[in-house]
């Protein structure tokens, strides 16, 4: 038996909130974690939607049911079957879908690229092998995947280091793993900020509202 692999064509989904305007300044790719949908994920951020800031929010490749009945359905990035494979195609997804944004655009705008959860590896894959290189990174409840070399990031976060958005009581994410992450982070030179909020494993409108003002702040 031999594995193989094609490349076929298929649809990738995405939503956007706000305007896809020439004159946008300013574009957040917020990604989802697992077994999210990109049309309940990006609601999360109809309070930082402002004329000049658009939201997009694509949708992982794989779709699977949640529930017995076959009612819920939630989206992944990957699975640990054929997982390089699978990274390397929604980073293909991920950088096609910013260049079809980007040439809807005449004049320069500022990228965020926010991950939740299992989009927060997603977010650092994309980061790192991929085409954006983005003002500001947001990586909320989640984790840096251990193969990126994060000594080789140094420069995209010496003028806007990387925030870290963590619940007091979020379930998923320890604090033995956060002190894990930080000495990691500490080690490889990479500056950065943490955040708390009380809650648990969600997105906490008052933080993001907070976060959505540090682009002008790192001017």
């Amino acid at each position: 038996m031999k594995e193989k692999h094609i490349i076929v064509p298929r649809s990738a989904r995405f939503y956007t909130s706000g305007d896809i305007t020439p004159d946008i300044d300013e574009i957040w790719f917020v990604l989802h974690g697992y077994g999210q949908l990109a049309k309940y994920f990006i609601k999360h951020f109809k309070g930082i939607v402002t004329p000049q800031r658009l939201i997009v929010a694509p949708e992982a490749l794989s779709r699977f049911y949640l529930d017995d009945d076959h009612q819920r359905v939630g989206a992944t990035w990957m699975t640990r079957e054929d997982r390089n494979v699978e990274m390397e195609d929604y980073i293909k997804y991920l950088d096609i879908l910013y260049s079809y944004i980007q040439k809807k655009i005449t004049t320069p705008f500022k990228l965020v690229v926010l991950g939740f959860s299992q989009g927060t590896s997603t977010a650092m894959r994309w980061i790192t092998r991929g085409k954006p290189s983005p003002e500001l990174v947001i990586l909320w409840a989640g984790e840096i995947p251990s193969e990126i070399d994060l000594t080789q990031l140094q420069p995209l976060f010496q003028k806007r280091p990387l925030q870290l958005v963590l619940g007091k009581k979020d379930e998923f994410i320890p604090t033995s793993r956060l002190t894990r992450e930080e000495k990691r982070l500490q080690d490889s030179g990479i500056s950065y900020q943490i955040h708390f909020f009380d809650g648990g494993h969600r997105i906490d409108p008052p933080l993001l509202k907070k976060l959505s003002t540090l682009l002008s702040e790192l001017k």
